[in-house]
């Protein structure tokens, strides 16, 4: 006996049962036969021969029906199932796609309901034994109990399929793919590791960094609103003045700063007005400072090509740097002269004498103008002009601050502040951005000679102790302070960390003077009332009054800042980011205005005035220092980049001039 399973029930064929009934028949036929008496005639014979034939026949036929009914019910059976398995997988989320493994099984589950209801019509075909005559005297109960059984067991199978396909489709949706991770914000360029860091992803404190990232957008949305184009906003009047001689300063001041704190929409307005509104052939009748354009426009420019790589900034450069040829070309040194007018390139002859920072503070800007731009005369009048200063100091440590036109040195007023500061800070530098190119072992060498002799001559304490870099006039202590000398520490910071070739004891000196002064200069800022500290004091010998402010206006100064930011990068020490979080918060609190920021007029006032000038520098440097001081290492990293006396930073190539000037 064979059951077909469906869901109306069970198809049961007996064929044994059919098969005997047959024998039957034929018996009984026989036997009807017999009773007749017929005689066994050639025609009687012929007739019982015929009537054999025809029931054969029939139960032929009737076994083909009964064969075609099965494989039907087979087919009907194997559609139920497919029909089953489509609407299992009709029931899952098309989103949810399932793992290869989840297929496997559903196909072979599939693959397994096709072969059992292949089994079944395959054992319609096989030749069953006959069963006694008791089993054929069974009633018909007995077989609708057994198709009834027969119809639950093939239930239980298909729900059993039914609950694996649904568990193999269904369990990508139980534990869906982690969500693709959020897009990275615009970051800096990719830059290399600092050597001297730790692991820079813990190094950023992200809240002190936001509250940087809003001062710079307070300021250069005061300076936008009330001053763009200009080059500087007056906070207080709430309009902008022009002391660069109309060239934006501001604006180029502020690019790189507003790219590296991720301020795109303000930086992309400040690149438009740049490609558009940046002229240098309509300045006519001004005389502008050599070095302050240099330090603010070209390397402003410069720095925002290096960043963003649009060319644009580098085509402006070149147009400025054309302009100031002429002021090399004046002087039979080749020394530059400070004033110049752009629209002529006329400078003014009027003075015999030179300032030591404005003439000695030129070689990296054209250096990295020259690699740009690929025109070679930028770089070559910079460095004859930067040798020319080499040749003069010799073996002396120092320079004074006032050099004739033809390079002579004049007077003996040595400082390392106002007038003397970005020479020695160049010496460094030019080295350090030339990747430490041997033909400019010169000025790493005349740097180290200048700092030695700084640390010997120069440096002093306070009646207290603190340390200090005094100035010398005419061969006496000048006991006296600029605001400016506290790029001193920073300087130092860099070049222990980033001068391959410092022998140990130095380094070990340089660092240790560098923290000390660095200690020094955050005290200005300490003592005072307001949080900040004065343009200039004088150092007494009274330990009560010991620093003393002489011009005590705060212009909001960068130096010091500098000066944490590469002390904290040296150290990791985090005083120096405690110190200088205490700087910005003094700033917040006495120097923000309405409009932008201002300076003040006395730092020894608890509420102190403030005066009617937003400085470009303190977009430039201030707030980028202070940015950089709550950064990770790896934002404008210190063995890629090195960062011009206006804090715009420049990468470092290997040179296409020589350090003797010659094409490499």
């Amino acid at each position: 006996m064979v059951g077909l399973g469906g869901s109306s029930g069970a198809v049961l064929v007996d064929i044994s049962r059919l098969s005997d009934s047959s024998d039957v028949v034929d018996d009984v036929s026989d036997v009807a036969i017999s009773s007749k008496k017929l005689h066994h005639t050639p025609a009687a014979l012929l007739a019982r021969s015929a009537k054999s034939s025809i029931r054969k026949r029939a139960r032929l036929l009737f076994l083909m029906a009964l064969l075609l009914v099965v494989s039907a019910l087979a087919v009907l059976t194997l559609h139920r199932h497919s029909k089953q398995t489509a609407q299992f997988s009709d029931d899952v989320d098309a989103s949810s796609f399932p793992t290869h493994a989840a297929k496997a099984k559903a196909k072979a589950i599939e693959t397994a309901a096709k072969t059992e209801a292949s089994s079944m019509a395959t054992a319609t075909l096989v030749a069953q034994p006959k069963v006694n005559t008791q089993a054929q005297s069974q009633p018909q109960a007995s077989q609708k109990t057994t198709s009834s059984s027969n119809a639950d067991v093939t239930r239980q199978q298909a729900a059993v399929i039914h609950q694996s396909l649904v568990n193999a489709w269904k369990k990508p949706e139980q534990n869906p793919p982690p969500p693709p991770p959020p897009p990275p914000q615009t970051p800096p360029p990719p830059q290399a590791s600092q050597k001297t860091s730790s692991s820079s992803s813990s190094n950023a404190d992200v809240t002190r960094q936001q509250a940087v990232v809003n001062a710079m957008r307070h300021a250069w949305d005061g300076y936008k609103k009330h001053a763009f184009g200009f080059d500087e906003l007056r906070p207080l009047s709430q309009n902008g003045i022009n002391n660069f001689g109309g060239l934006g300063a501001t604006i180029i001041d502020s690019l790189d700063t507003l790219w590296i704190m991720g301020l795109k929409d303000e930086f992309r307005d400040a690149r438009d007005w740049v490609a558009s509104k940046f002229t240098v052939e309509d300045k006519g009748g001004v005389y502008i400072s050599h070095f302050e354009t240099t330090i603010r426009i070209i390397g402003g420019l410069l720095s925002a090509h290096d960043l963003s790589g649009d060319r644009v900034f580098v085509e402006k450069a070149s147009k400025v740097a054309s302009r100031l040829k002429p002021s090399f070309e004046s002087t039979s040194s080749g020394l530059p002269r400070n004033l110049i007018r752009l629209d002529n390139g006329q400078p003014n002859i009027d003075n015999p004498y030179l300032v030591l920072a404005d003439v000695g503070t030129e070689q990296l800007e054209f250096q990295a103008l020259t690699d740009r731009s690929r025109d070679l005369s930028y770089g070559t009048i910079a460095c004859k002009a930067e040798n020319v200063l080499l040749d003069e100091m010799k073996d002396k440590p120092f320079l004074p601050i006032a050099i004739a036109t033809d390079g002579t040195p004049h007077g003996s007023h040595i400082s390392l502040g106002a007038m003397g500061d970005s020479y020695y800070e160049y010496l460094l530098k030019i080295f350090l951005m030339t990747r430490q190119d041997p033909s400019y072992t010169r000025h790493a060498e005349s740097w180290v000679q200048s700092m030695d002799g700084m640390l010997n001559k120069l440096v002093a304490t306070t009646p207290s102790g603190l340390t200090y870099v005094d100035e010398n006039r005419n061969g006496a202590p000048g006991r006296s302070f600029h605001h400016l000398v506290c790029f001193v520490p920073g300087m130092l910071a860099l070049g222990v960390m980033q001068l391959d070739n410092l022998d140990s004891w130095r380094r070990a000196r340089y660092r240790d003077a560098a923290e000390k002064i660095g200690e020094f200069c955050y005290n200005l800022y300490a003592k005072q009332p307001s949080g900040l500290a004065p343009e200039y004091s004088t150092i007494s010998n009274s330990p009560e009054v010991e620093v003393q402010p002489f011009e005590a206006k705060y212009v909001l100064r960068p130096e010091t800042v500098e000066s944490l930011f590469l002390l904290w990068r040296m150290t990791k020490d985090v005083k120096y980011r405690d110190w200088g979080w205490n700087i910005f918060q003094a700033i917040e609190k006495n120097c923000r205005h309405t409009v932008g920021y201002a300076g003040l007029l006395d730092v020894r006032l608890l509420n102190p005035q403030k005066d009617d000038a937003m400085q470009s520098f303190f977009l430039a440097e201030t707030l980028k220092y202070m940015y950089l001081l709550f950064s990770d290492d790896d934002t404008i990293p210190l063995d890629t980049w090195v960062f011009n006396t206006e804090a715009h930073p420049i990468k470092m190539t290997k040179p296409l001039i020589s350090g003797s000037c010659e094409r490499l």
